[in-house]
């Protein structure tokens, strides 16, 4: 495993323990009236979604098989197809509480999106700089 992948996975399980720290706290005590079992498997399911396009991501520039832009692109459309398929097959056999499974989606889809695009703008600097080496 690359370094920058050790770096990214390190940062990736601490944001991950902190979302579930935090979704505990707010579920044990201030929401208990919308707290879904489900919330843990979306946990897993960004985790793992996140790791595998960012795996896409450094593995596709190491080897040079094609530009950091298609990379990106390929990684999003990977993570894409991932949520819409995830949210289709939840939404239609569980036909309770979607609001709430929609807003949880929703959160974590946010605080993990901006997670990666700052993660994702550091290597795209630090490819740059050695590159420009």
């Amino acid at each position: 495993m690359s370094k920058e992948l050790k770096k990214y996975s390190l940062k990736l399980s601490v944001l991950t323990l902190i979302v579930a720290s935090t979704g505990s706290i707010l579920f044990f005590s201030f929401l208990k009236n919308y707290y879904l079992p489900v919330f843990w498997w979306l946990l897993i399911f960004f985790f793992f979604i996140h790791m595998t396009g960012h795996i896409m991501l450094v593995y596709t520039n190491l080897k040079k098989k094609m530009n950091f832009a298609n990379a990106y692109m390929l990684s999003f459309a990977f993570k894409f197809v991932s949520y819409i398929v995830f949210l289709v097959i939840y939404l239609n056999v569980h036909e309770t509480n979607k609001l709430v499974f929609a807003l949880y989606f929703l959160v974590l889809y946010v605080i993990y999106t901006f997670f990666e695009v700052k993660a994702t703008i550091t290597f795209s600097k630090s490819i740059n700089s050695i590159i420009e080496k």
